[in-house]
């Protein structure tokens, strides 16, 4: 199921609100404490730069696809 939402970025990012919005209502609704002293300039950085890693890791794992069985099971 995870490589058919890879495939389809729409669904990707609706996954990821859904789960995202999941666990958000089960904080709430649980009454989890949270208490964060966030320094937003830092969860930014962490952001772009954890992002840039994803992507150029699925860049690199589809070449390498590529190249073992060819550009046909690359996407």
């Amino acid at each position: 199921m995870l490589f058919y939402l890879k495939k389809h970025v729409t669904l990707e990012v609706l996954a990821t609100a859904v789960l995202g919005g999941v666990g958000l209502l089960g904080i709430r609704l649980l009454g989890v404490p949270i208490s964060a002293n966030v320094d937003w300039f830092l969860v930014v950085v962490w952001g772009c730069g954890g992002a840039f890693a994803l992507t150029l890791w699925t860049l690199l794992l589809q070449r390498g696809y590529a190249l073992v069985r060819g550009t046909r099971f690359a996407l």
